[in-house]
């Protein structure tokens, strides 16, 4: 295979970075129409017909009225409590059970892997009966468990898959080498 010339390898750079940088403009777009939005009074947010301009008076104090009239220090609060725990507790439990499906040689180990794959297709929408059921007569409605049981449970598919994917990339004998040393299975995943 022929190397490319040095001209046609900035050529293509060049378009590479051009292409690149308009994407990620063009990505945070939203981003800085909010904030222009969030920056502005509220005549000059409803008067205005283009929401992209910038605002005419910056007015920092909209975000001070946010915190303290609105409550997000609650909101703020929350989004941790619920936030570490969930993303904790998915890593734990689908590292573990990638961990498994990745080297561990079982009689099922397709059929777990299938049902894990299986679980990421159903549409959220069609579980969302029975999840509310099933947590009303648990009593987690209205609690950090039942919300943060909800995420662990429906980020287990993908976490568990993804997870199981990189794993097989590490070579097998990094595995079994702690083995022979008879190191334990959890002593090896950790």
């Amino acid at each position: 295979m022929k190397s490319m010339s040095s001209s046609k390898r900035i050529l293509f750079r060049t378009a590479f970075y051009t292409i690149g940088t308009l994407l990620v403009a063009l990505w945070l777009v939203p981003i800085v129409i909010a904030l222009f939005t969030s920056l502005k009074s509220m005549d000059e947010t409803m008067s205005s017909p283009r929401m992209w301009a910038p605002p005419k008076v910056a007015i920092f104090a909209n975000f001070a009225e946010v915190w303290t009239k609105v409550g997000m220090a609650h909101y703020v609060l929350n989004t941790f409590i619920i936030t570490i725990p969930s993303v904790v507790g998915a890593l734990l439990i689908s590292s573990l059970g990638a961990c498994a499906l990745a080297f561990c040689r079982f009689r099922l180990d397709k059929t777990v892997l299938i049902f894990f794959i299986s679980g990421m297709l159903i549409p959220f929408q069609m579980l969302l009966i029975p999840v509310y059921r099933f947590s009303d007569s648990m009593g987690l409605i209205n609690t950090y468990p039942g919300i943060i049981l909800f995420h662990i449970a429906f980020q287990l598919g993908f976490c568990t898959f993804f997870l199981r994917n990189f794993m097989k990339q590490i070579p097998f004998s990094l595995f079994e080498a702690p083995r022979i040393d008879w190191a334990s299975d959890f002593y090896i995943y950790r």
